[in-house]
């Protein structure tokens, strides 16, 4: 009953992470890449956080998971309210406008979420506490590069709406190339130091944290090119394939889950997940018509990369 109250409350809070996915659009359009980077980190942070120091002090429990949940989720929300202090009163949209306009696009925005956080709450059931923890941390340190497919794709979204055929494939190329080659410039860094900060970080204990997280880690470009991927789609007005690919990449991550984690633990957890991500990579660039050719990175897209990283313009 007590978890069943907590689950119910978990779902409540839910209704916040719409105010943060709302507040991210508006950074995005003023190109405050800082501040997305952090919204978007804050709360698999503060849910990581919470389930280590509770694995630390006593035990993991489902319930333990549902309030970490809605810690992260309330701070999340904390967070997008300082960043824009929009009053609560004043002039609103319809919900038929809101309705019509947004459809297509809510499926990737609660498989984005998913992907982050669901995954945790079924990883208790699937590979018991101390196992989730480990994997908790992965993913936490996964995530990190994702800050950079923040920023490429808040600057190539403009960009993108407003391209003309022959362009768009020009900025398709660049964004995706761009963000794989940061991810990886990014990922490599990560496993050089992981052997090192995750026991500094949390203990001598979580030294079998290491092997699953650089596992992850090195599967971490691709998480940056879903996210760039499905910004171009999404300001290209594909929200339905945005949508689906998303949401089959998520369901994907939930099932290796349970398939792989209870023969090898965390890491099987690792590769569950990441099974998914590289189904959203191949749909995603599927729909884009981007190849493996895109890798071919030219001595001119230097430039053409360091604008759209840090000046935000194509």
């Amino acid at each position: 009953m007590v978890e069943r109250s907590w689950f119910l409350a978990a779902a409540a809070c839910s209704a916040f992470f719409v105010l943060v996915l709302c507040v991210q659009s508006i950074l995005i359009a003023q190109h405050r890449f800082v501040e997305i980077a952090w919204l978007q980190f804050v709360q698999p942070g503060v849910i990581a956080i919470t389930v280590l120091v509770g694995w630390l002090l006593f035990h993991v429990s489902l319930q333990l998971l549902l309030v970490a949940y809605i810690a992260g989720t309330l701070v999340a929300a904390l967070s997008s309210i300082l960043q824009v202090r929009v009053s609560f009163f004043g002039s609103r949209l319809s919900m038929k406008t809101l309705s019509v306009e947004g459809v297509r696009y809510a499926g990737s925005q609660i498989a984005e979420t998913a992907s982050n956080t669901v995954v945790l709450l079924f990883a208790i059931v699937a590979m018991g506490a101390a196992q989730t923890g480990f994997l908790s941390v992965a993913i936490t340190l996964a995530s990190l590069p994702l800050a950079g497919g923040y920023a490429i794709g808040s600057g190539v979204f403009k960009s993108v709406a407003s391209a003309t055929p022959a362009g768009l494939l020009y900025v398709r190329a660049l964004a995706v190339r761009t963000a794989a080659i940061g991810g990886m410039l990014v990922a490599l860094l990560l496993v050089l130091v992981t052997p090192f900060i995750v026991p500094f970080l949390f203990g001598s204990e979580f030294e079998d944290a290491v092997i699953p997280a650089m596992a992850l880690i090195c599967f971490s470009p691709i998480v940056v090119v879903n996210y760039v991927a499905t910004q171009v789609l999404g300001a290209e007005g594909r929200g339905g394939q945005m949508s689906t690919w998303q949401i089959l990449g998520a369901v994907l991550s939930v099932l290796g889950l349970f398939l792989f984690s209870p023969a090898f633990g965390a890491l099987g957890g690792v590769f569950g997940v990441a099974s998914g991500w590289l189904v959203t990579f191949c749909g995603t660039l599927f729909a884009l018509r981007v190849g493996p050719s895109v890798l071919r990175f030219r001595v001119a897209d230097i430039k053409a990369s360091f604008d759209l990283c840090v000046k935000g313009k194509v």
